[in-house]
């Protein structure tokens, strides 16, 4: 079992303890939901602590935002494991920072993410203008971190997976 899923189960069962009948009955809904936010929070974390020590926290964090702002627009790949996704992530937010690519490698980059971006993305018109915008930014950052990551959050769509907009009936209900 994978340690993030693994840690949450054991902080669901001890939830569980303290909850009510009906909340103490979905242990593995509520272990994934911790697991999910375990993985948010860890990779979040780790990276600004990781790109603290490397010196380039600025960009670790606008490539961090800026993959965040087109993943829930664009949708894409999710690794089945969240072990694997914590460290691919949070690999994806600390290196880019770190290569300095020249402008014209740049320039590709960012044209290969325009390219997937108009031909992929499909579903609401304002899903496409979101991460055209972003691709933009690449354009006009010529940021190495901010194209690499762009360009991985496009290769991410080009595996599969799609923009899901969920109700608020879908997500689980907090414990009070």
């Amino acid at each position: 079992m994978p340690i993030i899923m693994s840690l949450s189960k054991r902080l669901a069962i001890i939830i569980g303890d303290h909850a009510t009948v009906e909340e103490a009955r979905n242990i593995d809904r509520m272990a994934a939901v911790i697991a999910l936010k375990m993985n948010e929070y860890g990779v979040i974390v780790t990276s600004v602590l990781l790109a603290s020590i490397l010196g380039n926290v600025f960009e670790t964090i606008l490539a961090m935002m800026l993959f965040a702002v087109f993943r829930k627009y664009s949708g894409g790949f999710h690794f089945n494991n969240i072990d694997v996704c914590f460290l691919v992530t949070t690999a994806l937010f600390v290196i880019p920072p770190m290569i300095k690519l020249p402008v014209d490698v740049l320039t590709a980059l960012n044209l290969i993410s325009l390219i997937v971006v108009t031909g992929k993305i499909r579903g609401k018109m304002s899903n496409k203008i979101v991460c055209l915008v972003i691709v933009g930014a690449g354009f006009m950052l010529q940021s190495s971190a901010v194209s690499i990551t762009i360009v991985a959050a496009c290769i991410l769509l080009l595996r599969g997976g799609e923009a899901v907009e969920r109700t608020t009936s879908e997500y689980p209900r907090p414990l009070s």
